[in-house]
């Protein structure tokens, strides 16, 4: 009796360890299952979300702005340009530039608002329970706050003028298409370009 009892109290230790095992095996598959995803959705180069986390933040902030009755803003940036950059300079330093951009957009996108690298050098920022006034108003400071840095290079100190933005910003209108929305902010973004560069453009209509 003795016997099977301190069986069955090892077979119950060794169950209870092999749980164990597998619960930490299965904590460890989490953690690079999260790792994953977000290297899935951001951009190596500057870090911040990439277009596949863009499109579906996109969706679901929209499904929420429908939901609640919420505003919803967007921000398409271009930096102006940036080819010049990389010609006169070199890539390095084009990749610096975008480096700096993100880094201005993503002290903008505190949870839960959404900032992304669009493609190329043109990023986008996904602005919830935002008016169009609030957003145009962010879009200006933003634009502002990089075109009064100088860029500077630390290697050798030289100055590399400024960089400029241009923006366009839209509101999303409930239950229109996704792509209506988009383009609003894109038209947005061309006036800006057509007009000179480094300044803000609202939606047209």
């Amino acid at each position: 009796m003795r016997a099977a009892t301190l069986a069955m109290r090892e077979r119950a230790d060794s169950l209870e360890r092999e749980l164990g095992r597998r619960d930490a095996e299965l904590a460890a598959l989490r953690v690079d299952l999260a790792k994953a995803e977000e290297a899935m959705s951001s951009d190596p180069l500057t870090g911040i979300g990439n277009r596949r986390l863009f499109d579906r933040a996109l969706k679901k902030l929209a499904r929420e702005a429908v939901e609640q009755g919420a505003p919803l803003a967007l921000l398409m940036v271009d930096i102006d340009h940036f080819k010049r950059f990389n010609d006169t300079y070199g890539h390095p330093v084009g990749d610096l530039v975008l480096k700096l951009v993100a880094a201005k957009l993503a002290e903008r996108a505190q949870p839960p608002r959404i900032a992304a690298r669009y493609g190329g050098e043109e990023f986008a920022l996904l602005l919830p329970s935002t008016d169009l006034a609030a957003a145009s108003a962010l879009a200006e400071r933003i634009r502002t706050e990089v075109a009064d840095r100088e860029l500077v290079l630390k290697s050798d100190g030289r100055r590399l003028g400024t960089v400029t933005l241009s923006i366009g910003v839209a509101r999303f209108r409930p239950r229109e298409p996704l792509d209506a929305f988009l383009a609003r902010a894109d038209e947005a973004l061309y006036l800006a370009k057509a007009a000179g560069r480094n300044r803000v453009v609202c939606e047209v209509g």
